[in-house]
């Protein structure tokens, strides 16, 4: 498995532990889902997008993010 699909699903997952907090402590469920749904997909993009330290990536390829 890629190392940035690895990060992507670690902080995807992450996102949703924190959803499932936030959702057994606000009264309205829906509204905890929603937000760690949420979570989930920043998680993810953040995860995915995030330049890692291993790998040097060019100029060029850092600018058409």
């Amino acid at each position: 498995m890629p190392a940035k699909l690895k990060t992507a699903l670690l902080f995807a997952l992450a996102g949703l532990i924190v959803g499932a907090v936030i959702a057994t402590l606000i009264a309205g469920l829906m509204l905890g889902v929603l937000v760690g749904a949420g979570l989930a997909i920043l998680g993810a993009v953040f995860g995915f997008f995030r330049p890692s330290v291993s790998s040097q990536s060019s100029p060029d390829e850092i600018e058409n993010r």
